[in-house]
């Protein structure tokens, strides 16, 4: 096992241990939604379903064409990273991405996002040469994965800024 496997498989086990920890303190304190806010998440998880169909269909019809340019695994990869953010997107314009008593949580995942956002763009930076871009002619999953990950990141901290601005200028 080389260090990449093994530090994916701590990350794994270290993230998964994190959320069972936080879940078991903090049960009293989950967010909770209205009925509004899960009938909209409800609308948000069925436009990200379909779209990842629609977009999984797509894929599989040019398969052959993209993975002489790509490694097999970023298509789908970025059909779900989309799909992640129509459903984050919906959400949050609809007022149903976070809970009724979060604002904390609020400054927390937006603190999170950039976090994560730069890191990725750090991630790339560093990937940028033509020795980690370019493997066998194809883009290589090394170089693209961080790159669609940070673009992820990104539009997804645009996107609760753009709705942060919007309420504030509402009221």
């Amino acid at each position: 096992m080389n260090y990449f496997n093994l530090g994916i498989a701590v990350g794994v086990f270290a993230g998964s241990f994190l959320v069972l920890f936080r879940n078991r303190l903090s049960k009293e304190q989950q967010d909770c939604y209205d009925e509004r806010q899960v009938i909209v998440r409800g609308k948000g998880y069925q436009y990200a379903f379909f779209t990842t169909m629609g977009l999984l269909m797509l894929y599989a019809a040019f398969a052959d064409k993209l993975e002489k340019y790509l490694d097999a695994g970023i298509i789908p990869l970025a059909i779900l990273l989309f799909s992640g953010l129509i459903l984050m997107g919906y959400c949050l314009f609809h007022d149903a991405f976070w809970g009724l008593s979060s604002k904390k949580n609020k400054t927390i995942g937006v603190t999170v996002w950039a976090m994560f956002s730069v890191l990725n763009v750090l991630n790339t930076v560093e990937n940028i040469s033509p020795d980690k871009m370019w493997v066998a002619g194809r883009l290589s999953s090394r170089f693209m994965v961080p790159l669609l990950l940070s673009i992820f990141f990104a539009i997804a901290l645009i996107l609760m800024l753009m709705k942060n601005r919007m309420k504030n200028d509402e009221e």
